[in-house]
């Protein structure tokens, strides 16, 4: 049985990758077209979700938080500053700011790891007004927590954390935001 299993994580896991790499692709188009991206409502979560595959974790509890609460997930996946600038600044624009915001990605002292580069504290500050709670879901998130200040309430990780209990941790705090 253990074999079986493995087999099965092990294919799994190769779907995720292609998957990934699908969305990589997919959101590399986008970008290149300068289209308007999706408007968030009220309501919405919006989950960056940063490169590593393992990262994807948060995203499948988080459906089940949408399920639940009737909170609609929007995602940016594998997320950029230049996509996630893109997608804060036409929600602004369409009068529906992001409200909500769930950082799926690896953290440092020296900021968030997104797919084109670290998101600095200075570009943080910059790019994340008027955002009320953003929860930094990655290791060592609480510098990057303490710049990112101009949303209403940060939630970080102070230190290493496995994947499973982010996601446990994100599926709780999650449900209850969107029980009120």
């Amino acid at each position: 049985q253990v074999n079986e299993l493995q087999k099965e994580l092990d294919l799994t896991r190769k779907e995720l990758a292609k998957s990934n790499e699908r969305i990589a692709f997919l959101t590399s188009e986008l970008a290149k077209t300068n289209k308007p991206v999706q408007v968030i409502n009220k309501g919405t979560l919006l989950v960056v979700v940063g490169e590593d595959p393992a990262l994807q974790i948060d995203l499948a509890v988080l459906r089940k938080v949408e399920r639940k609460t009737g909170i609609t997930i929007s995602r940016l996946s594998p997320v950029s500053m230049a996509s996630l600038d893109r997608t804060l600044s036409t929600a602004r624009k369409t009068g529906n700011p992001i409200k909500w915001i769930h950082a799926s990605v690896h953290a440092s002292s020296a900021g968030l790891v997104f797919s084109d580069g670290i998101a600095s504290g200075q570009w943080l500050s910059e790019h994340l007004r008027n955002v009320e709670v953003l929860l930094i879901s990655g290791c060592e998130g609480a510098i990057p927590a303490t710049w990112a200040g101009v949303a209403a309430a940060v939630i970080s990780m102070r230190e290493e954390i496995s994947h499973e209990d982010a996601s446990d941790f994100a599926e709780v705090f999650w449900q209850a935001i969107g029980e009120g």
